[in-house]
């Protein structure tokens, strides 16, 4: 581990104890029993981040089904990985039937693995084994929602998505349609902008998130202003929303609110966004708290209380974007 890392292990911070983990040796392996501090990963190993300020990333994390962490008060780190769709515990409940049902009292079956550094030295230790997680005060009291998946695949091509309001922010045309696309991440159907306007965005109706996360896949195409793609949550109507978006033209990822038709930046973090290639873009949003991963990478954390109340979630790009959109998902917790 970088040496980093162990001066971030180091830092004294409020600890949330994930309580006791129950764990059961592969063919060859061993039987533990861990304690200590759940962790964002990503945070974690990219700055050290933990303790109290940071507990809604680990939260999420969990939630989402993304990797977590565990410190241990022996300063041991714990990378966990969720189980595939087909695993299943021991009342036969897969991992997406556990999330349905809000299962807390065994939350999912993980592979676990252990990085021990040896006194400052470049070698590491390692050691594998599979463990149960159970319900702990961290996700006590807590549910977790049912991911909705749009792909558009079952949309007509040529019109715009029925169930969502296409439209824009300021002046101009924009133009969003379903169109067949060999490319798709999940094929046939993308959802493209190919219009220009100040700033076009698509609502998704019917949806009122307040705490949860939004996530989409898309493909700047085009674009001499811009070429730009993102997503929205916490919107009350086309001209008030939250907004997260990656532009290939400017390799950047950037957070804004817009307000009565006035976007604002608030922070952007420079990371390649690679024009004609399909990338990933999510904001994990609880309370004041926003987490933007870019291509399965930390980009941008910002605090906000702007718009505080539950609203639509949905897609955006700017000006002249020729963008493609696919694998549209949101979720509440």
């Amino acid at each position: 581990m970088n040496p980093k890392v162990m001066r971030a292990l180091g830092v004294v911070s409020v600890l949330l104890f994930l309580g006791v983990l129950i764990a059961f040796a592969q063919p060859k392996g061993e039987t533990v029993k861990v304690k200590g501090e759940v962790v964002d990963l990503w945070c974690f190993l990219e700055g050290g981040d933990r303790g109290a300020d940071h507990k809604q990333c680990a939260i999420s994390c969990a939630k989402a089904g993304n990797p977590i962490g565990l410190v241990t008060e022996k300063d041991e780190v714990y990378a966990m990985m969720g189980i595939k769709d087909h695993d299943r515990d021991g009342r036969g409940n897969t991992r997406q039937e556990r999330r349905r049902a809000g299962d807390l009292h065994l939350i999912r079956q993980m592979t676990v693995s252990s990085s021990r550094s040896n006194s400052g030295s470049e070698n590491t230790t390692m050691k594998t084994f599979t463990v149960i997680i159970l319900a702990t005060s961290l996700l006590a009291g807590t549910s977790l929602a049912e991911t909705i998946n749009i792909n558009f695949d079952d949309a007509t091509p040529g019109a715009a998505p029925t169930g969502w309001t296409a439209t824009k922010t300021g002046k101009g045309e924009a133009k969003w349609t379903i169109e067949k696309d060999d490319s798709a991440p999940s094929k046939p159907n993308v959802l493209k902008q190919s219009g220009e306007a100040t700033y076009p965005v698509c609502l998704k109706n019917d949806t009122s998130v307040k705490d949860g996360f939004v996530e989409v896949k898309f493909k700047p195409v085009a674009g001499k202003e811009d070429q730009a793609g993102g997503v929205v949550w916490r919107a009350k109507d086309s001209d008030n929303y939250y907004i997260a978006r990656a532009n290939a033209l400017e390799d950047n990822v950037t957070i804004y609110h817009t307000v009565k038709g006035k976007r604002t930046e608030k922070k952007r973090t420079s990371m390649k966004v690679a024009s004609g290639d399909w990338h990933t873009l999510r904001v994990d949003f609880s309370g004041n708290h926003f987490a933007v991963t870019f291509d399965g990478k930390k980009a941008i954390e910002w605090n906000d209380e702007t718009f505080t109340d539950a609203g639509m979630v949905g897609v955006w790009t700017k000006a002249d974007s020729v963008t493609l959109f696919d694998d549209f998902r949101y979720g509440e917790k």
